[in-house]
């Protein structure tokens, strides 16, 4: 174990030097533009018959604590167990050994670490041994691919910080409990072993759990007691709005309620399927299907989108049944004039009052081609209308709405942005969090096992497009940003080695970093994890293609922990 020096922190602000993986150990190579050679933390990450954790290139570990005075990184993976051994470093002092057989970690702004230990969750102070809080917790198998343990990516997840960093939850074989951080209150039992957690408010005074199967019971914990029953029969819950004690959810005779305050009201019978409204709490996502586009830029938001929801239902008539599309909202329903469409995208556009859709009229047979329509919800009429012909919704963030027209398979399409060209051959755009910017993939080129395209910038203030990297990987994670000004990647990456280079986009140029990394370290989830899945899917159409032997396995990963039908 090796390692000198510490670097203020990441998060908040850009870092000073980013943590790599490369032939077993893990290095820190510095941003200041200077040539010095990469610091050795650790030789031992993992050993030679160990592979670099999961199928991941990026892996988000809390690396420095938020206010710069700690150093942390891992050794001693274990890819089977999904565990390591958990180091610290103080200023220039040597290297400490927190634990061993670690799953997650944590650490608050105070400089708190929780971890979970083999089966026990621990908390305490650097230097020091923590103090063990509960044993038994319950671990599903992919907890660690990422090295994180959050609801909103794996269902299964045993433990939760509140995000005001002052209560914890945690699931054991007999059920979960929580408890303030600091551990001045009691230990209390929130919920039965039964149950997933589906959405909380920032401070857990609100938490909402759910059952294994489906049709699944929902139980309310308030002010951190013991969950109570407030709906039951439930086969889908969606725009979870726990800051005004609000959600949707439709039963199994496909019924569709919202519920206020306690109270239910029936909103429509007969429904075949809703879509998930905006997600209100930044923290979880709240769906329980295959339906990941539902992420909604609550920045600057122009009104209340609580009570949004985008479903359809079946309508009878002349002999025939056909399915239409139907906006709730402001407490009305409005038929949206899309009988027989056929949507395949949805997303808001919240500081403009507005949603966009795209899809085909009519069944998506072989050379239809879609249309792009928007709503404009602050009309009571809420009738869709065309916005662009031969056009995808891809993308809408910070107030911009980002489409592509003539798009095909192979060669992507036209990007536009508010109706105006921005560039061509582009297959996916994705958001860049800290920023208004959105990156742009063009020159996307699959080969089995590898997805690479070149990484375009289009500026916050509206500027033309600047290329920040080419022939970068695009598999799992295809970048990390911390603003339109600092922006990691891997390029030139070689499937056999499981290895490429480590880019750094700094505002200005493109310069590599080191060659030869298997993965790079990013602090926390948060916000840029999060936005950055904000591709095709949640989890990106480049991962999917790029990980053909992941595919099967994460789906039913996903499936059995959310009991889907």
């Amino acid at each position: 174990m090796k390692g000198s020096g510490i670097v203020s922190g990441f998060l908040e602000k850009k870092p000073e030097e980013i943590l790599f993986v490369s032939d077993g150990g893990v290095y820190g190579v510095s941003l200041g533009g200077s040539k010095s050679k990469a610091r050795e933390y650790t030789d031992s990450f993992y050993d030679s018959d160990t592979k670099t954790p999961g199928h991941a290139r990026r892996l988000i570990f809390p690396t420095v604590s938020k206010d710069g005075k700690y150093r942390f990184f891992t050794e001693d993976y274990d890819d089977r167990t999904g565990t390591f051994t958990l180091c610290c470093q103080a200023g220039k002092k040597e290297p400490e050994r927190i634990a061993s057989g670690v799953h997650f970690y944590y650490v608050t702004g105070d400089n708190q670490i929780i971890y979970i230990e083999e089966d026990s969750l621990y908390v305490g102070k650097p230097g020091e041994r923590g103090e063990k809080v509960d044993s038994d917790l319950a671990l599903p198998d992919a907890s660690a691919m990422y090295g994180l343990l959050n609801p909103e990516y794996d269902r299964g997840a045993s433990l939760v910080i509140s995000p005001d960093e002052e209560k914890m939850i945690w699931r054991t074989d007999s059920g979960w409990y929580g408890q303030d951080i600091g551990r001045k209150g009691e230990k209390v039992k929130l919920a039965g072993q039964d149950c997933l957690l589906s959405s909380y408010t920032e401070n857990f005074d609100s938490l909402l759990f759910c059952g294994w199967s489906k049709p699944f019971d929902l139980y309310l914990s308030k002010d951190f007691e013991k969950a109570e029953k407030v709906a039951g029969d439930v086969a889908g819950l969606r725009s979870v709005d726990l800051k005004k004690g609000t959600f949707f959810y439709m039963d199994s005779e496909n019924q569709l309620y919202f519920y206020d305050q306690g109270e239910e009201e029936l909103i429509a019978k007969d429904c075949t399927g809703f879509f998930d409204g905006p997600e209100l709490s930044p923290y979880v996502n709240n769906g329980f299907s295959r339906y990941y586009d539902d992420y909604t830029d609550l920045r600057n938001k122009s009104g209340d989108f609580s009570s949004v929801l985008l479903y359809q239902k079946v309508l009878s008539g002349e002999g025939e049944q056909k399915e239409a599309y139907f906006l709730y909202a402001d407490g009305e329903e409005h038929d949206l004039g899309l009988d027989g469409w056929d949507i395949d995208r949805w997303l808001f556009d919240a500081q403009h009052d507005l949603l966009y859709l795209s899809g085909y009229e009519g069944a998506a047979e072989e050379g239809a081609e879609p249309k792009l329509m928007s709503v404009d919800l602050s009309d009571r009429d809420a009738q869709a209308v065309e916005y662009a012909e031969n056009a995808v919704l891809e993308l809408v963030y910070d107030g911009n709405l980002y489409y592509l027209q003539d798009w095909n398979a192979g060669d992507g399409g036209d990007l536009y942005r508010n109706g105006e060209f921005v560039c061509d051959d582009v297959t996916e755009v994705w958001a860049v969090p800290g920023s208004g910017a959105v990156v742009a993939v063009t020159d996307y080129e699959r080969d089995w096992g590898s997805v690479t395209g070149t990484l375009n910038l289009l500026p916050e203030d509206g500027g033309d497009e600047v290329e920040i990297g080419t022939d970068v990987h695009l598999g799992t994670i295809p970048f990390a940003a911390y603003g339109e000004d600092c922006i990691f990647m891997l390029s030139d990456y070689s499937i056999e080695s499981e290895s490429g280079d480590l880019l750094y986009y700094d505002g200005e140029r493109t310069r590599t970093l080191e060659r030869d990394v298997n993965a790079y370290f990013c602090d926390y989830e948060g916000e840029d994890l999060k936005v950055s899945l904000m591709g095709k899917t949640q989890w990106g159409y480049s991962w999917f293609s790029s990980n053909f032997v992941q595919v099967d396995m994460a789906i039913d990963q996903i499936e059995n922990l959310s009991r889907e039908d």
